[in-house]
């Protein structure tokens, strides 16, 4: 038939609907083709699976959705989740800890009519956001609190806790730089998602690590590699900011 999900919804926005709805943002094709909906006009409906709210807007980063198309798009987020409901057959009061903490608190010990598992049935349990000025302008500001924490925050930590806990291990300045850049690289490698394409990472980050750690051993001061890895960050986060402004012209 060729019914693809591009196909599908492009013509239903050629119908010129009110209200669009679709069951799951699973991916950065239905992400992409859902934002241009809402952009032009539409109101869009949809769930994505997260942890929790702020969960949401780290699962639509991963689906290559920048932060301003989040506070353009985003109204109204709603988490939920279902949570076992205590048996009222089998539940009482806990004296003492509701004494304590200054509220009433129950247990359930479990009868013949849960089954003595002390739960019967789910309630559901919900958590709200309305995307407001606030958090628009939060969300407007990320790119900026992004590159303080890359420009000064991760080298000054990276730099004090590799140097700190590698150099009294390893004497030898060769076998040093190349154990730093190894735990450089993998550090990086695993702060994503595994695929093996990843391993690639080691590479670069591994040899960053490794000139880092041979100019912490030979100007014997931290201070160095620090501001080499100050500077080198902040170059990269300079061209991530561009192509990210870029990216949502």
């Amino acid at each position: 038939v060729g019914l693809t999900f591009e196909k599908g919804l492009k013509a239903i926005l050629r119908q010129d609907p009110d209200v669009i709805m679709l069951g799951e943002i699973r991916d950065k094709i239905s992400a992409s083709y859902l934002l241009q909906a809402v952009f032009s006009g539409h109101k869009v409906i949809s769930t994505i699976h997260a942890g929790n709210i702020v969960e949401i807007f780290l699962r639509l980063k991963s689906l290559n959705v920048n932060t301003i198309d989040m506070a353009q798009a985003l109204k109204f987020l709603s988490y939920q989740e279902l949570l076992p409901k205590m048996c009222l057959s089998c539940a009482k009061k806990e004296n003492e800890l509701s004494n304590a903490v200054g509220i009433d608190v129950y247990s359930s010990c479990g009868c013949k009519s849960c089954e003595n598992t002390g739960v019967s049935g789910k309630v559901i349990a919900f958590e709200t956001l309305v995307v407001d000025n606030i958090v628009r302008e939060m969300l407007f500001k990320f790119p900026i609190y992004t590159m303080f924490s890359i420009a000064i925050i991760a080298p000054l930590s990276e730099e004090l806790t590799f140097r700190k806990s590698m150099d009294p291990l390893l004497k030898n300045k060769w076998v040093y730089a190349f154990g730093c850049g190894l735990l450089f690289g993998a550090c990086h490698l695993i702060a994503g998602e595994f695929k093996l394409i990843n391993l690639l990472y080691l590479l670069p980050y591994g040899s960053l690590g490794f000139v880092f750690a041979l100019m912490d051993r030979e100007t014997k001061t931290t201070f160095t590699s620090i501001m080499m890895h100050m500077i080198h960050n902040t170059m990269t986060g300079a061209l991530l900011l561009i192509t990210f402004k870029l990216g949502a012209l």
